[in-house]
């Protein structure tokens, strides 16, 4: 579903971009209002609010009137002021068809269909100015190529800059923000993108390859920061190195089609690398030393028979036989892919916060996906599998995953799950598709955990002196034998303690003496208490209160004038035999308080 939504997307954008550029190839034509600078260096009307020094042309106000350029080898400077259109009718701020060596610079340029337009242009600077909420785009490079675009600030409603097969230009140090698409490229090749600040971009997020003809394009140095998508490579072949990627939308950092690129010396925060999963071919990208939080990305491709022991992202391509075990693999985009892989093991892993999914298999077959945490994976959730059919646990008892979010009951057990008694194991699979079951979802996160899920007592009531057995459920949910040591307690004051060894998904009853000396008569809570196993993270089971006792003494039935059960006054006496009189003759005493 979501690559028919995604091809619908493309589909829309490219019969977007194909509409506009058919206005763009038609020459401007002169329109009675639109201020022009001859070939000859005349200013037309002569009225316009701009002085003529030599090649210099100087804004003196505000214009609200578009410029034609017709003349090469000037400088615009606005002065600071602001250069402002009517917002329809396909109206540009500046027009430069065919011009060479202009320079525009200190300007506000807004309200235009088009903020500054280079059509047929070459070796022309845009340094320096305001261009924002121009209707459809601020800078639009058309057909020209050797045009540095630098120092900017940019923001419109559609496209911040957008090249239509145009080359060799040079966009660096601009401030590109609050865009539908913050840079947009189409059939255009060997442009340099760097050092740009390229965040909050909402349609087609930071810089966007409309398509497979875009090559040899170097993305470098930029900070490309909450946009909906960060960058995104059709089937283009492209350099992109040494940028800071962060946080951008719920999808991807960096979208990689089947393509030639290198990607390489990136850091990546809370964000991540995203291989197309719906091909299924892909070719020779160069993907290294990248981070995400930190810790290595690890992408292979054709790599056999590896170990991945440190990584904050890992995507494998065409791989066998690889282990990826014991990561944490957290706040990316994905954190597991696998395409075209096959007879891998991904166990021990915390697969948590992903924004897009935890884990994504196209077109892989054979691996081993056990004793995993999935934790709090957005849009896609925890896994998400394409004409795949893979393994999900490590059969009985050892178990599958846990999945967040997935409640079940538990109360059977075995291969089967059908005989009475709890096991830590959810009675019912967690199905990802019908080639993809968790036949024995965990009912808490993998880990060395222990739990006390009951407590009794044989008797409420007790004199001083005496002995009574506690009763107490502890519950091993991990896959390891673990040793235990259990302390019982009567409002806080050890009473008993025990050691007992406890196998793997396994409850255990624990029956522990406990022993009344030195007490006070009167009310008791009762706890009971088992230590950390080594490894425990998950505490909050292993303490557990639920259980009172009264401490009296033998006889005492209770107390007062007229005698009442249960008022016990620590004697015993005519008040005593009273009472028990009263149970000789059938009488039937409510139940006793409970004094918690």
């Amino acid at each position: 579903m979501r690559k028919k939504a995604f091809s619908g997307i493309m589909l829309t954008m490219f019969l977007l971009v194909s509409a506009l550029i058919s206005n763009f190839v038609i020459k401007p034509i002169e329109a009675s209002g639109t201020i022009y600078i001859r070939a000859n260096g005349s200013v037309d009307p002569p009225t316009a609010p701009i002085q003529r020094n030599g090649e210099l042309y100087t804004f003196t106000d505000d214009i609200y009137d578009s410029i034609v350029v017709q003349r090469n080898n000037i400088v615009i400077n606005g002065n600071g002021y602001t250069l402002q259109g009517p917002g329809t009718g396909g109206s540009k701020g500046i027009d430069l068809f065919g011009r060479t060596n202009v320079t525009v610079h200190n300007t506000q340029i807004k309200n235009f269909d088009y903020g500054i337009q280079l059509y047929y242009s070459s070796n022309n600077s845009i340094s320096g100015n305001n261009i924002n909420f121009n209707m459809e785009i601020n800078i639009f490079l058309n057909y020209s190529s050797s045009n540095s675009i630098s120092g900017n600030n940019i923001t419109s409603y559609v496209h911040g800059i957008l090249l239509y097969s145009s080359s060799n230009n040079s966009i660096s140090g601009n401030n590109i923000t609050n865009n539908g698409y913050g840079i947009r490229l189409y059939s255009s090749s060997n442009n340099s993108i760097s050092e740009n600040n390229i965040a909050n971009n909402h349609a087609g997020g930071g810089i966007w390859f409309e398509d497979s003809s875009s090559y040899y394009n170097s993305i470098s140095g930029n900070n490309i920061t909450k946009n909906s998508y960060g960058i995104t490579l059709g089937g283009s072949c492209n350099n992109i190195s040494g940028n800071n990627i962060t946080a951008n939308g719920s999808w991807y950092g960096i979208y990689l089609g089947p393509s030639f690129n290198s990607i390489s010396g990136n850091t990546f925060t809370n964000d991540g690398l995203y291989v197309d999963l719906y091909s299924d071919y892909y070719y020779q990208n160069s993907v290294e030393n990248n981070t995400v939080n930190g810790k290595p990305l690890v992408y292979l491709e054709d790599v056999a028979n590896y170990s991945v022991d440190n990584a904050g992202q890992v995507i494998l391509v065409r791989c066998d036989s690889i282990r990826v075990e014991n990561l944490n693999l957290s706040r990316t985009d994905t954190g597991v892919q696998l395409l075209k892989t096959n007879n891998t093991i991904i166990s021990g892993n915390n697969i948590t916060a992903n924004s897009y999914c935890g884990i994504m298999l196209g077109y892989s077959f054979n691996n081993v996906i056990y004793h995993n945490n999935f934790i709090d994976n957005l849009g896609l959730q925890h896994a998400y599998s394409h004409y795949s059919a893979n393994i999900w646990d490590d059969g009985y008892p050892s178990g599958g995953n846990f999945w967040s979010g997935y409640i079940d009951i538990d109360l059977y057990h075995g291969v089967g799950q059908n005989e009475i008694g709890s096991d830590g194991i959810w009675d019912h699979s967690y199905v990802i598709d019908g080639d993809n079951p968790d036949n024995y979802p965990l009912v808490k996160p993998f880990a060395h955990d222990i739990g006390i899920s009951n407590l009794t007592s044989s008797r409420k009531f007790i004199d001083l002196g005496y002995c009574m057995r506690i009763s107490v459920e502890v519950f091993n949910y991990g896959n390891l034998t673990e040793p235990l040591n259990i302390t019982i307690y009567a409002n806080g004051t050890e009473i008993g303690k025990t050691q007992v060894t406890l196998t793997q998904r396994t409850p255990t009853t624990v029956n522990v003496t406990c022993a009344f000396y030195c007490f006070m008569r009167g009310n008791y809570t009762i706890s009971a208490s088992v230590d950390a196993v080594p490894g425990e993270t998950d505490l909050s089971d292993n303490n557990l209160t639920d259980g009172w006792l009264v401490i009296t003494k033998v006889g005492d039935l209770g107390g007062g004038v007229p005698p009442q059960f249960y008022n016990w006054d620590g004697e015993v006496d005519g008040k005593d035999l009273a009472l028990f009189l009263m149970l000789y003759k059938g009488y039937q005493p409510p139940p006793p308080p409970c004094p918690l």
